[in-house]
């Protein structure tokens, strides 16, 4: 454990190189079902060998070598698309030969490069700043909402909702760490269906706080409507 501390890169080596064997044997294994006929099976094992093991590396190996992530990420689709296409096993052996290659060399050039530790501190604060901020001025547009609008009342319950939040984030976290596994597809899906949701979220607030606001100009413009006849009965020639 000392030394695990010293030398914490030790452990991302390993998820990364793992990762990345990981894609190699489903495309092995996608490529011997297609042998077989079996192209269903095929095609799943390559989406496995996506998702389940280069997408887990990818945003690292882009910041290393970009050319060699996009070149990666392209061989995996035409080699999905020689399976729905029903190519010859000749041609899909050699994209499989061409990715294991690729695999491999993506695979040392993440063993030989390693991020600093200011560099992973500094990109882990940035993420967590860019999200508390944005979460922050949410909850303070809303709250301005409430104050302006003599809504104090409502307070109470932005504050509860904002600490209902916070200890849902916690449990979610817990839940997916130690209570459920989630696969490639599963996981994302879940990105997918949460991003949706909070766009619906942030959508539907965005629209409530503008029907309010164009209420309250609607109305005042309705009580301004006397006064303003008046000036123009005052300014009427007689």
């Amino acid at each position: 454990m000392a030394w695990l501390r010293s030398h914490p890169e030790a452990l991302f080596t390993q998820q990364q190189g793992s990762t990345l064997s990981i894609a190699r044997e489903n495309l092995e294994k996608s490529l011997s079902a297609y042998k077989q006929g079996d192209h269903k099976a095929a095609h799943e094992l390559a989406v496995t060998a996506y998702l389940e093991g280069f997408e887990l590396v990818e945003g690292n190996l882009d910041n290393i070598d970009h050319a060699l992530r996009l070149q990666i990420e392209s061989g995996m689709t035409r080699f999905r698309s020689l399976i729905k296409d029903e190519a010859s096993a000749e041609k899909l052996q050699s994209q499989a030969a061409l990715l294991n290659n690729l695999l491999l060399t993506a695979e040392q050039k993440l063993s030989s490069t390693q991020l600093s530790a200011t560099a992973a501190f500094a990109s882990a604060l940035m993420i967590l700043l860019r999200e508390g901020l944005e979460a922050i001025l949410v909850i303070a547009a809303l709250a301005a909402f409430l104050v302006k609008t003599n809504r104090r009342d409502g307070l109470r319950y932005l504050y509860a909702g904002t600490g209902l939040a916070f200890l849902l984030g916690i449990v979610t976290w817990y839940v997916s760490a130690n209570v459920v596994e989630i696969g490639g597809a599963g996981r994302e899906l879940t990105e997918g269906f949460a991003a949706l949701f909070a766009a619906a979220m942030l959508f539907y607030v965005g629209f409530w706080l503008h029907s309010k606001t164009g209420a309250a100009q609607w109305k005042d413009f309705i009580q301004a409507l006397p006064a303003m006849e008046s000036e123009a009965k005052a300014g009427r020639p007689q």
